[in-house]
């Protein structure tokens, strides 16, 4: 199977995001001694992205995943780094995040198509946090609009941090993510995912609800996660969840 010219043109987006994201980090780090590990593995994810553009679908998605793999050991060096406090490397990190939390999602639903047997969670990790959960009500925000089954991988970045989730919905004001990290309620997050159609959405959001059970429905929501509400939704991102909120009906959630 082939990818449609839309996600085809998504991840290739998502990998010149991410090489501006590199591009910028290469630059703050030049004042902060580096390791050989840590410029070889930069280096190497830029090649990976840029290959990316001049090759086939089914080597597109082998140049993505080696740019994710050389982006998160990248990562986890600047993080496990002596300077890692530093204000320059703090916010190398954080930009190294949103480079992961653009890219991961694209990646994961290109994968989908061409190689629906595997999965993109294990390319790169997160490490799962110990947090004290809080439980949502029985009557919460959650039920407050309709809201539509969706399955898609959710790249998230927070501060200097980058971890992922699988949605579970969606509705107009937000999503259902099933992670093995959720934030706390109020946290302040930027998520990206895939739409079916291969449209992109990146925004900002908010931690509104958690819950550590999990709920009743498909196995994604049987996870623990967290709703979070969009904010800040571009009019053209708006345009594509709407869109595809009406193409079936809603779904509901069982009591």
């Amino acid at each position: 199977m082939s990818l449609s010219p839309k996600l085809r043109d998504t991840a290739l987006n998502g990998a010149r995001q991410a090489r501006t994201k590199i591009a910028k980090v290469k630059a703050a780090l030049r004042e902060l001694p580096q390791t050989a590990g840590e410029r070889q593995a930069l280096a190497d994810s830029v090649g990976f992205l840029f290959e990316s553009e001049l090759v086939e679908d089914e080597r597109l998605l082998d140049s993505l995943q080696l740019g994710l793999v050389r982006l998160s050991e990248a990562m986890k060096m600047l993080q496990s780094s002596p300077h890692a406090e530093h204000v320059t490397c703090h916010r190398a990190q954080a930009d190294l995040a949103m480079a992961l939390a653009t890219l991961y999602p694209s990646t994961c639903a290109m994968e989908s198509v061409l190689r629906p047997e595997e999965t993109s969670a294990g390319v790169i990790s997160a490490p799962p946090e110990r947090l004290t959960l809080e439980i949502v009500p029985e009557e919460d925000e959650r039920r407050a609009e309709s809201r539509q089954h969706i399955d898609t991988a959710i790249g998230l970045q927070t501060d200097n941090c980058f971890f992922t989730g699988q949605a579970g919905d969606i509705s107009a004001g937000g999503l259902f993510v099933a992670s093995e990290a959720p934030r706390s309620v109020g946290t302040e997050v930027t998520l990206s995912f895939v739409l079916p159609s291969g449209y992109q959405v990146t925004t900002l959001g908010v931690v509104r609800w958690m819950d550590q059970q999990g709920r009743e429905g498909n196995a994604i929501d049987k996870r623990s996660g967290m709703g979070i509400a969009f904010e800040s939704l571009m009019p053209s991102d708006r345009a594509a969840i709407e869109a595809f909120l009406v193409m079936r009906p809603p779904f509901v959630q069982s009591e």
